[in-house]
Formats: structure tokens, sequence, C-alpha cells
């Protein structure tokens, strides 16, 4: 069977080569073998992406990368962990042993470590009752993004492991120039194998970890298939899509006004869903917001200033994912959204949406930052065999969409009835 994403309008082909390694050692050989063949790659989490960009191309190797849930304590506070791993369920374990995460997703029990770095990584940590109250007006308490306190992901993060795709295994700590590059480059220099965490003490709880302790993360946010790999039913599902933009925090009101005018615009295809901040659509707030501190220097590929920044936006029901004219709005809903905050100077959360693909990267970055990105891709994968067709686009890589298959088996059926 094909695979789809959490956007569910891209298909990989049916039958793809797929690895899916139990330990990183396993891990590097599969990786090297591969190369050895020249084999392109394509590496997969968990799916919790809209763009397909987790999807294998034809005659791609998929690298799925959930037996790499192992960890080990490396000291007092510092935990090693396998890409694999899913974010929620490495949050509830070291909760369980006296510690904290300080940065994890909010939303759902989606990303797995290794996608959380290769989109960037913001937290929110807003409890429902607080959130509807706060909606009202009734209370702020406790209604704050976990970024605003403790900055992005990559400020807790103190070495990631990665194999690239000469095949050489890299160690990158925060000293090293590339390292911050590595954080929402979706992938673009190699699997990544392994991040050291540095965790935070809960206050009046004791640290139940020994240096040395090793294991598997425990599954504790079982991931549900029909979220991601399935593809929507004939007759049309709804389905909930998120639509971000990074801007500065003087500039939020006006951002928010074009966010609000567009869901205007869109609200016939597009219901909000889940807000608390922002204008108002039918008497409800349409917006989520977190405010992400600079704990350490922002990711390049994520946002293009060193300070501190909003991530803003609206999640929003779209009704009759499946049915051609409904995804034919939501489409064109996309990309109406990204040439407004594009063209007003915002930037998006590309790594995690891009629904239509219709970003050209190159265009998208400024000329400095585009050229350091293209010489690590040199530097790291110059075959250009891993995620390929992702930051540097080509028409031979795109992934397949659902309505060309539509098409396909329309044309055929026409053919056969003749």
């Amino acid at each position: 069977m094909p695979l789809a994403d959490y956007g569910k309008l891209y298909l990989s082909p049916l039958e793809p080569f797929v690895r899916s390694p139990q330990s990183v050692a396993e891990a590097i050989a599969h990786w090297r073998e591969e190369l050895s063949c020249g084999h392109r790659l394509r590496v997969r989490g968990s799916g919790h992406s809209l763009s397909g960009a987790s999807l294998p191309r034809r005659g791609e190797t998929l690298f799925l990368t959930h037996g790499l849930n192992q960890f080990e304590v490396v000291g007092a506070d510092l935990l090693r962990v396998g890409s694999g791993a899913i974010m929620w369920d490495i949050r509830d374990f070291v909760a369980a042993h006296g510690l904290s995460l300080p940065v994890f997703n909010g939303g759902w029990a989606g990303p797995t470590l290794g996608g959380y770095v290769n989109a960037g990584g913001m937290g929110l940590r807003v409890p429902p009752t607080t959130r509807e109250a706060a909606a009202r007006g009734e209370s702020n308490d406790g209604y704050a993004s976990i970024s605003e306190t403790h900055g992005g992901f990559w400020a807790h993060v103190v070495a990631l492991t990665l194999i690239d795709g000469r095949g050489e295994l890299r160690q990158l700590t925060p000293e090293d120039s590339d390292f911050y590059w590595i954080f929402a480059a979706m992938g673009q220099f190699g699997l990544i194998l392994d991040v050291t965490l540095r965790l935070q003490a809960i206050p009046g709880v004791a640290n139940q970890f020994t240096v040395g302790q090793s294991g598997e993360i425990p599954i504790t946010n079982p991931l549900n298939p029909s979220e991601t790999n399935d593809l929507p039913d004939a007759v049309g599902i709804d389905w909930l899509y998120w639509f971000s933009a990074m801007v500065p925090i003087d500039e939020e009101d006006r951002f928010w006004a074009l966010v609000g005018d567009w869901a205007n615009r869109h609200s016939a295809t597009l219901e909000p869903s889940g807000g608390w901040v922002g204008p108002s659509l039918n008497g409800e707030p349409i917006g989520f917001r977190y405010l992400v501190k600079r704990r350490a220097p922002v990711p390049p590929l994520l946002y293009p200033r060193d300070e501190d920044f909003v991530l803003m936006g609206v999640m929003a029901l779209c009704r009759g994912i499946g049915k051609p004219e409904v995804e034919t709005a939501l489409v064109e809903a996309e990309q109406e959204f990204v040439s407004s905050i594009v063209d007003e100077g915002g930037r998006l959360y590309v790594q995690a949406e891009n629904l239509s693909r219709s970003l050209d990267y190159a265009d998208y970055y400024d000329a400095d930052t585009w050229a350091h990105f293209c010489a690590l891709k040199k530097k790291y994968d110059p075959q250009s065999l891993v995620n390929i067709g992702e930051l540097q686009r080509s028409k031979e890589t795109e992934p397949v969409t659902v309505a060309q298959i539509r098409r396909l088996a329309a044309a055929t059926q026409r053919v056969l009835n003749t």
C-alpha cells in the first residue's frame, strides 16, 4: 500500500524499498550499504508534516527511524536519545524519573526527535481549561508558550550525531559552526542518529536517573496510522491543517490583520479551530501564538534574525478532504497565505507545512543564507542522495499527488470502457 503523510495530499510509490534499523549500529551499516550502491535515500519518522517531504519517490530507499528509540544517561542531567523516539514519549519518560524536557511540541504526539530537529522545534504548554478561560478573557494563568521561558528546542541540545550523504559519522555540538544549520534543514545533510538533551530538574522531585543507565524509551503515546500513513476515505474526511507565520514582535499586530483578512476570505473552506488569540471569526478568536525567546542562536534556516520572535497562525478544519474540489480550494487558500506573509516580509514554518510546495527556496531565503546552505549541502551530501527535492527543488523529485493518481485512474477507466 502507498504511504501518505498528515497532509493527505501526496503519496509514495506502491512498493518503496524500506530499511527499518533497530539500532544505531544497524542504521549506520544499512545507510552505508545504500550509499555504496548509489541509491537515493529518504528519511521518515512519524510523517507529521503536510508537504510530502518524508514520502519516498520512485527508486528511493525509505529509512524508517522508529527503531532508533534507545536512550543512555550520559550525565546527571544529560540524556542521549535515538532520533526515532516520539517527543511526547521522551517528555513522559523523563518526567517519570524526576526531570523535565524543557521544550516539546504542542498539538499532538506526532513528531519524532529527529523530525523535531529537522523542523526546528518550538513548544507550547496551555492546558485546555486554561486555554478556554483565556480565550474568554477570564484568565491568563499558565497561558504562555514554553518557548517563551525556555527558547527553542535547539537551546537544549548539547550534541547530535548524524551520518551524512558521504557515509561519514559526524557529532556536532553548539561550538561547531554547522550545528545550528542542522536545525530546520529538513534532513538535507543526512540521517540524525541520536540527540543528547540537557534536562531540567523539577523542584522538590528527586532525579532518579543513574549515569550509564540505558534502554528504550517506552511508548506512552502510540501513533495512530490513520493520522499519517493512510489515505482519506473516498467520501472525504474532516481534517485539521495549520498555517504559521514567524514575525518580529513589534510587527505582530500588522500580521494579525493580514491573517484575519485571509481567514475571513476563506471561511467557506477553512474553519478555525482551537484558537485563543488574534482576530475573531463568528465570535471566536482564530489564532495560536508562541513567543520564542532567544536562549541560543536562532537557526538561520528557521528564522533570519537572531532575536526573539513570534510564531503565530491559524489551525483550521477543512471538511471533505479527499474530494477534488475541496482540496483545490484548500491549496488556493494556502498559496494565498504563503504569498501574503512572504510579500510582507514574514517567514513561514515551511519545514512542517508548505502544503502546496509552492515556495522557491532560493528566492525565499536571502542570498547569503541560501549560498551557505548550498555549500553545506555540497559538504555533507555532494551527490545529492539524501532527501532531495525539498530545499533544492527538482521536478523529477516532486512527490506524486493524490489528484494525479485520481486522474490516472479515471483515464484508465475511460480506456477500459471504450
